[in-house]
This record gives structure tokens, C-alpha cells and sequence, in this order.
């Protein structure tokens, strides 16, 4: 999640108060409580989701088209539990 406030995107921001976004020593009013609800979602689960192909249409109709009607949605491809796992060494039991 990125907000962009003012037609300035915002990387490093915090959520630390509910219906407000702090950017440095600044704190933004959240416009809504739809808003209210994206931010704590995103926030809660790391400001990234994983949705996996076989479940991916269901949630593009259900979730993100309606999403991407008042919000700008960018989907990344990829494989990030390969990324996530790949500096963990794997133990093998005998």
C-alpha cells in the first residue's frame, strides 16, 4: 500500500492511530471508514498480500475489481514463497 496524498505517493508512513495516516511529522484525516478498512487490511497483513492462481479469478471479481474502482491497484507476479523461504536452510530427518 502506498497512499498518495497531495498527488504525492508516500512509501514510509505509519499507522500507528486508527483513522489516521502519519507521514513523518505530519498526520493525515483517512477519508472514509472503506478507508479506514483498506489500511488496517494492508497493515495487518504486511501491506502485500499473496492471492495463489487457482483462487485468483474469484477474488480479482469479488474483491479487486470493486477495489479498483476508487482505489489504484498494481498486481505483482511472482513467486514469493520461493522468495520468502530462500535463505532458509532446509533440515533433512533421517
Amino acid at each position: 500500500m502506498k497512499p498518495l496524498i497531495k498527488g504525492r505517493l508516500h512509501d514510509n508512513f505509519f499507522t500507528d492511530y486508527l483513522f489516521f495516516i502519519r507521514d513523518e511529522d505530519t498526520i493525515y484525516l483517512l477519508q472514509s471508514l472503506k478507508d479506514v478498512g483498506i489500511v488496517e487490511w494492508m497493515d495487518k497483513c504486511g501491506n502485500c498480500i499473496t492471492i495463489f492462481k487457482e483462487h485468483f479469478s474469484d477474488f480479482e471479481r469479488k474483491v479487486l475489481t470493486p477495489l479498483q474502482e476508487y482505489y489504484s491497484i498494481q498486481i505483482s507476479t511472482g513467486s514469493p514463497l520461493r522468495i520468502a523461504n530462500a535463505g532458509k536452510k532446509r533440515s533433512s530427518k533421517k
